[in-house]
């Protein structure tokens, strides 16, 4: 499927999320209506710009 989050699919991110939340699918725990793809891409997305600003914040 094609998504902006390319770039994120190899990431050691990607494969924990996407386990996570296929086991929280499989569990009923949640349902998503969002292709899964769109769901870990902006959640890795989210978790790079938060390691770029806490290293930002180290260094000042």
């Amino acid at each position: 499927m094609k998504h902006p989050y390319k770039k994120f699919e190899n990431s050691s991110n990607w494969k924990i999320l996407k386990e996570s939340i296929e086991e929280l699918i499989s569990n009923n725990d949640i349902e998503i209506l969002t292709p899964i793809e769109y769901i870990i891409g902006y959640l890795c997305k989210a978790l790079q710009q938060n390691n770029k600003e806490e290293k930002n914040n180290k260094t000042k």
